[in-house]
């Protein structure tokens, strides 16, 4: 069904400045909100006392929200959660997930009749939740047509995410202070502030700038993404954290994150792995840039926002006629 066939309502914490509220909210509620505007379907952020058939939650499900949706149960035709973080259960230790965000999440959860999430892995967890879970990814905005990278001097290490989450770079520190016996290494930290950490190499920082980002991680040789994956938040992050650098040309080696796995990054869990894989990159050429030229290629055929605002539509219309 198109055009007038059913209206969405999306309900987020920030809405503007777009370039300043949080990459979920851009990336899961105001991109789509135009991709679906462009196909003549009727959806907006959520107005009070509008009607709507839809209503989505994107990650929103604090005590005021709640409310909302008491108010609207019985009166659209679906509530939607719209998650991409595991607030389903905490295990191992995370200072991320707090007993009250859980309590308040299974809370909103029983008003829900639809949850959407970020990862296959995530579904498998919601599933032991929910009866009605939709695995819809994340689409990655860089999308476009670029030269395979080639490797610069001296070889840059690109991390790029929170600040607070950069410490996980200290992980591979002994990985990295033996390798720059050998080669030139510099760690650059994209970041919404500086992370001030301590390294055996050389560091450097670069502010978050969203209509930049091309050039920013352009400036990268390789990205990286440690990750220990001892406790249930970790291993439920989505592909976005990898694919943006990927879809520019970086070749990655990351931690074995569940929705990391069958895609051209390589994973590295022991540090022999990682450095085997930095010095694979780093000393082979024609190896680095078939990973460049192959991330490049994977990220373009599945996560499009073509690709991904497709699939919102037919999911749509599969619980518009339920």
């Amino acid at each position: 069904m198109r055009g007038n066939g059913y209206s969405v309502g999306w309900v987020v914490d920030a809405r503007w400045p777009y370039i300043n509220v949080m990459a979920s909210t851009r990336i899961r509620c105001l991109d789509i909100i135009k991709y679906l505007r462009s196909r003549g379907i009727r959806t907006e952020i959520y107005k009070p006392f509008r009607k709507y058939d839809f209503v989505i939650f994107q990650r929103s499900f604090s005590r005021k929200h709640f409310e909302i949706a008491r108010r609207l149960s019985g009166n659209v035709k679906k509530i939607i959660l719209d998650v991409n973080v595991n607030y389903f259960l905490k295990e191992g230790d995370t200072t991320q997930v707090t007993k009250k965000l859980i309590d308040n999440f299974h809370r909103f959860l029983g008003l829900t009749d639809t949850v959407f999430v970020s990862s296959l892995y995530l579904k498998n967890v919601a599933e032991g939740y929910h009866p009605d879970v939709y695995y819809i990814p994340e689409h990655i905005s860089t999308i476009g047509v670029y030269p395979p990278k080639r490797s610069s001097n001296p070889i840059k290490l690109l991390y790029c995410g929170y600040a607070i989450k950069a410490s996980s770079v200290l992980l591979i520190e002994d990985v990295l202070s033996e390798l720059s016996r050998e080669f030139d290494l510099e760690v650059v930290f994209v970041c919404e502030k500086n992370p001030y950490l301590k390294l055996p190499v050389k560091s450097t920082f670069i502010k978050y700038r969203h209509k930049d980002i091309v050039n920013i991680l352009r400036e990268g040789d390789i990205k990286i993404a440690p990750r220990t994956l001892d406790n249930s938040y970790d291993k439920g992050h989505s592909f976005t954290k990898i694919g943006y650098p990927m879809s520019v040309g970086l070749p990655v080696i990351a931690g074995p994150v569940p929705s990391y796995k069958e895609t051209p990054a390589l994973l590295a869990e022991t540090r022999e792995e990682w450095l085997h894989f930095l010095k694979l990159l780093i000393c082979n050429r024609a190896e680095y840039e078939r990973l460049s030229l192959e991330g490049m290629a994977f990220v373009k055929e599945n996560y499009s926002l073509q690709e991904i605002g497709q699939r919102y539509i037919e999911i749509f219309e599969r619980l518009f006629y339920e």
